[in-house]
């Protein structure tokens, strides 16, 4: 019986545990990142005046950090197409990201971001969709 009570108490702490991480996040998700520190950002529109911003912050002893960027937009008929594609490359743990662009009115735009982030030859992937409408 007190082995049964051990492992129950175990149980319960460890799974808290796991859940501890997920409850900090303000979206209910929070990444398990081994090279990144934090990743903020997204695409906005001020009319037809459209920016893409996004910072990625590295852990203390990231070297290098490239990044794609692609802005896709919604055609007549609802399919996605290919409009710019930008390229991004730093030495150091910090990476900013700033595009301006126009868009057209009432049209759906989307940046996906796949990037990888470098710390004692490990590369760690990073892949993020961020979509507005253009007012």
């Amino acid at each position: 019986m007190k082995k049964r009570i051990v492992s129950l108490v175990l149980s319960a702490v460890l799974l808290f545990g796991m859940c501890m991480p997920t409850l900090a996040s303000d979206d209910g998700i929070m990444p398990c990142w081994t090279n990144i520190l934090w990743v903020d950002g997204g695409l906005t529109f001020d009319g037809t005046s459209g920016n893409y911003s996004l910072a990625i912050e590295g852990m203390p002893g990231v070297s290098h950090i490239t990044a794609t960027a692609t802005l896709y937009y919604t055609n007549v008929r609802g399919n996605w197409m290919n409009s710019t594609t930008w390229t991004y490359e730093s030495f150091t743990d910090e990476l900013c990201i700033d595009e301006d662009f126009t868009g057209i009115s009432g049209r759906d735009y989307k940046v996906e971001l796949s990037a990888t982030v470098y710390m004692n030859g490990y590369g760690e992937p990073l892949t993020r969709t961020d979509k507005a409408t253009c007012d």
